[in-house]
């Protein structure tokens, strides 16, 4: 008899369930996607307890009701998210004496899940089984690592301001409504769904929002800014992301009103404001306060930027949960910033940061493995500050980040982030020898300035001069492609070493751009007569700077060769060196080959855009060349983008992959030759 077969018989003969029950159940389950244990406990058939117990009996291993309290954080530590839901297990207890971890799961007699298991905690921790069905398991990973809320009565919940608006109050709310119609903001709505948009607009209109212009695209959306002004610019937050490369297209002189992003999915599901948003402007936050703090000091900044993208790296790597990643990346700004204690006190957080970081002076929580992480990218920062070429030697690194082991599942973490050390000095030779040369003509500026260490940073070539005539003699040898200068220099004046670049043929084409603390009467409209292609004020926007470089840069840079790097699927996987690729923030054309298959991937700034393999494109091209393990891959740097057809974020991507590509498994068709 099979195991459902003996639940359905168990069913009926002990629990008096009749048939049409049964049949009931699995109708429901069928019809709502679900597994039938879940539908027996949603339609209150049977409860948790129950089943777990009715297991318990068939496989006779004890039975842990899951959802009563939240799991140890010790043994909760040792279960990333990523290893839950795929293996469908959970942490129940964790004896450190023993070193034993205690899991949950539907069928420990299933070798597949158990011998996957036993490879992946080999060496790290001895297991013990216990069981628990598979309903119980997935609601417990829903409630105690997604943050998910639990109820055992299916009780209907109303919003607390629901209420009903009495026959006394509807000529308030007529007024109400006279108000709203009374609105007279004009309103720019950027939604590419030609159902959505017109809903959309009738909606704000109906609201009182009379001036309402709808647009499909990016490119109608200059030309309609181009032509008119608006107060507010409503974007689809889904499609247009908040500083993706929509708004690169926009011309720099283009007047863009305020922007507000919107997702209707959770607003309608009663979630204004989704997690990834908020974790976002949380991270955002955190690391515009510390930076604005050390604005004297740019290294130290660039030290806790170095070691918050390590960290990240290292916790995606480990498979961890999205707010474990997010406590990694937000611990390290804080520590690195030196906030203080008070700082927590007044805006508390939901990451557990006191544990891993503490701030009271004690020793963070060992058994937190963000706090592991952080430790370790810190002990090989200060390695590498005093030996610049120890990850050039992995055998030694290693040596020196196994001494003062922070906990027992340090070397694994150790050999991770080795290879992602290893990996980054790889993916690091993409468009190496292809970025552009920079001339910084200025008395005051230096080589640690916060202009050029972003510049730097961006994968330019610097020169810094101080006088107009080394400035002409580089450019005149063919040594700059941009030059970036000041009004007032040591033995001219920047107006004449821009009309000397642009007078002479061989020099005309290089781009000039002024960037003065002169605030002088007509100075920008001189600048520009010389021959200038445009003119900053200090302290300048580095964000509209940089990218006024890139835009006069890309045509020079895109008739260039790109220099890229290459190996085997079998050694590195996509989603490895995407990560990689994504936190660096890189332009790049991932291609693919697989026998007689193809695949291409687009990274811009970090996100993916494009993906495309046979007839395939987008998201579906994406998931398609996730699994890939065999064949080649070439990465080069980019300057021409396709349109871009995907808009999920990367994790949200890796995510889904992940969950198709195990679900194939578990269906018996692998997706591989």
């Amino acid at each position: 008899m099979t195991e459902s077969a003996a639940l359905k018989q168990f069913l009926i003969e002990e629990k008096g369930l009749r048939p049409e029950q049964i049949a009931q159940a699995e109708d429901y389950a069928l019809t709502r996607h679900i597994s039938f244990e879940e539908a027996l406990v949603f339609l209150e058939l049977i409860d948790y307890a129950a089943l777990g117990k009715r297991l318990a009996a068939i496989h006779g291993k004890p039975y842990y009701a899951l959802l009563d309290r939240e799991p140890p954080k010790m043994a909760k530590a040792r279960v990333p998210l990523k290893i839950a839901a795929k293996l469908r297990v959970f942490p129940v207890k964790y004896d450190g004496a023993k070193n034993v971890l205690v899991l949950a799961l539907p069928d420990p007699k299933d070798s597949r899940v158990t011998e996957k298991l036993k490879t992946v905690y080999h060496g790290t921790s001895r297991l013990a089984f216990c069981v628990a069905s598979s309903a119980e398991i997935e609601k417990a990973i829903d409630v105690y690592y997604r943050g998910m809320t639990y109820s055992t009565s299916q009780e209907i919940h109303l919003p607390k301001d629901f209420t009903i608006i009495a026959e006394q109050e509807k000529e308030r709310e007529n007024l109400l409504q006279q108000e709203r119609l009374q609105v007279k903001e004009k309103i720019l709505l950027l939604e590419p769904d030609r159902t959505r948009g017109p809903a959309l607009r009738s909606l704000l209109r109906a609201e009182g929002y009379g001036e309402v212009t709808w647009v499909l695209s990016d490119q109608e959306l200059q030309q309609t800014l181009e032509k008119e002004r608006f107060h507010l610019l409503l974007v689809n937050g889904r499609v247009f992301r908040p500083k993706g490369p929509w708004l690169e297209k926009l011309g720099h002189r283009t007047i863009v009103p305020r922007i507000s992003y919107y997702q209707l999915a959770p607003m309608l599901l009663g979630q204004e404001y989704p997690y990834e948003e908020m974790s976002n402007a949380l991270v955002g936050m955190m690391s515009h306060m510390v930076q604005a703090k050390l604005a004297s000091e740019p290294e130290r900044v660039q030290d806790i930027v170095t070691c918050a993208r390590y960290g990240k790296l290292l916790a995606l790597r480990m498979g961890l949960e999205r707010r474990q990643v997010d406590g990694v990346l937000l611990a390290a700004w804080y520590t690195g910033g030196s906030l203080g204690e008070t700082f927590l006190k007044q805006v508390p957080l939901p990451y557990g940061l006191q544990e891993i970081c503490s701030p009271d002076g004690n020793a963070p929580d060992e058994e937190r493995v963000e706090a592991s992480i952080l430790s370790l990218v810190r002990r090989y920062l200060t390695l590498l500050k005093v030996d610049p070429e120890i990850n050039k030697d992995l055998p030694r690194l290693r040596k020196e980040l196994q001494k003062n082991r922070s906990c027992s599942g340090a070397d694994a973490m150790i050999e991770i982030f080795l290879k992602i050390i290893k990996e980054e000095e790889f993916l690091g030779r993409v468009g190496e020898g292809t970025g552009a040369r920079l001339l910084l003509v200025d008395p005051k500026e230096s080589a640690d300035s916060p202009l050029a260490l972003r510049l730097t940073n961006e994968g330019y070539k610097i020169t810094l001069v101080k006088k107009a005539q080394e400035a002409l003699r580089k450019s005149a040898q063919g040594e700059v492609d941009l030059i970036l200068s000041e009004l007032n220099l040591e033995d001219a004046k920047g107006i004449q070493l821009c009309r000397a670049v642009k007078g002479k043929p061989s020099t005309a084409s290089i781009p000039f751009l002024f960037l003065t603390a002169d605030r002088g009467e007509g100075l920008q409209a001189e600048c520009l007569e010389a021959g200038a292609d445009d003119f900053f004020l200090k302290p300048a926007d580095l964000d509209v700077l940089s990218l006024k470089i890139k835009r006069l840069l890309s045509p020079k840079q895109a008739e260039t060769k790109t220099k890229g790097v290459h190996g085997s699927l079998s050694e590195m996987k996509p989603a490895d060196f995407l990560q990689s690729l994504s936190t660096a923030e890189k332009d790049v054309e991932v291609r693919l080959a697989r026998d007689k298959e193809k695949g291409t991937i687009f990274v811009q700034k970090g996100e993916v855009i494009h993906a495309q393999t046979g007839s395939l494109s987008g998201e579906e091209a994406f998931y398609a060349l996730m699994p890939w393990n065999e064949g080649t891959f070439e990465i080069v740097s980019c300057f021409e983008f396709p349109s871009r057809t995907i808009q999920s974020p990367l994790m949200s991507l890796l995510i889904e992959a992940f969950r198709r590509f195990d679900e194939s498994q578990h269906n018996g068709n692998m997706g591989e030759d």
